[in-house]
């Protein structure tokens, strides 16, 4: 079990001058392992494509996994905003979001409109939220979709574990993380919003989060 003091150390290191963070740690069975201090707060949802995936299996039923892989694999916006409107519109995904208590979790604007995003209408999420989407993913047995390579950014990832991630960025001035983690048979979630911060220090938090998670709850807790 992560020790909250440890991780709360940790995250409050970035939430000074004009940039925050928010951190969620959760199992595959939705039980909360962490959540800092932000992690209850509206934040951008950039790089958030799971609540349009989430929605299909409600409004239209099953899997939308044939014809828009691409949605999770790739970051398609295209693929994304077609989902929306398989999902009722706009309207209806955010009604969709209010019924299953993700309530910081709200779209302005279609995937790739940065007018709208710089016009005040925003997609927002919170870390908890994006966190208990990633455990219904598992759910759903889609979180192997997931393949940006965190490591790329300069993210650490601890030697033995496999980490199936998105990544947002370039709304506002937003740096996200959202990943799965694994060591082949156990998953925990970690999500990790930052705001007002810089790639290398998005990077930096996600590495020292991701270090804590693989030694507690993995390495310790085999």
């Amino acid at each position: 079990m992560l020790d909250k003091q440890v991780m709360d150390a940790i995250v409050d290191t970035y939430n000074s001058g004009s940039g925050s963070a928010a951190v969620s740690v959760m199992t595959s069975d939705n039980l909360k392992s962490y959540s800092s201090d932000n992690a209850s707060y509206s934040m951008s949802a950039a790089g958030l494509y799971l609540p349009p995936w989430l929605a299909y299996y409600d409004v239209v039923g099953g899997s939308p996994a044939g014809g828009y892989q691409t949605v999770l694999s790739s970051m398609d916006n295209g693929k994304a905003n077609e989902l929306i409107d398989r999902d009722g519109g706009m309207d209806m995904l955010n009604s969709w979001l209010n019924a299953h208590d993700y309530d910081e979790t709200r779209f302005g604007h279609l995937y790739g409109d940065v007018n709208a995003s710089e016009n005040g209408y925003g997609n927002t999420t919170s870390s908890d939220d994006a966190a208990k989407m990633l455990t219904q993913l598992i759910t759903k047995g889609e979180d192997g979709l997931l393949n940006y390579n965190v490591a790329s950014d300069g993210v650490v990832v601890p030697d033995g574990a496999t980490v199936h991630a998105h990544r947002g960025m370039g709304v506002g001035d937003a740096y996200d993380y959202y990943m799965v983690v694994s060591n082949g048979s156990k998953k925990v979630v970690v999500v990790v919003l930052t705001e007002g911060q810089a790639k290398e220090q998005a990077a930096s938090l996600t590495s020292n989060v991701l270090k804590q998670v693989w030694q507690k709850m993995f390495v310790s807790g085999k």
